[in-house]
């Protein structure tokens, strides 16, 4: 994923306040802040705003790998994760 596309995903996640629900992965740490207690899963596009912001949300959900790999979002830093599943570990999304 193109550098802009993620800056471009962390703004409309901002935009939209996303997730809505806190559901934080507690014990996985980010890989930019550190904090253990911030990761919080993005929901499918499916499950987030209509309209144009529901256009773009799934169109830039795809081109992170939302249908490969769970899509985090740090809530204290901001960063875009993906969750390894193997490991439990977050990845940064670059």
């Amino acid at each position: 994923m193109e550098l802009r596309h993620v800056e471009e995903f962390r703004k409309l996640i901002i935009e939209l306040g996303l997730p809505g629900q806190m559901d934080v992965l507690f014990g996985i740490g980010c890989p930019v802040c550190g904090k253990n207690d911030r990761i919080c899963l993005l929901k499918p596009p499916g499950e987030t705003a209509g309209n144009d912001d529901g256009v773009r949300y799934a169109w830039l959900w795809s081109l992170a790998g939302g249908d490969r790999v769970r899509l985090a979002v740090c809530k204290f830093c901001g960063y875009l994760v993906s969750i390894n599943e193997s490991t439990k570990r977050a990845e940064l999304i670059l």
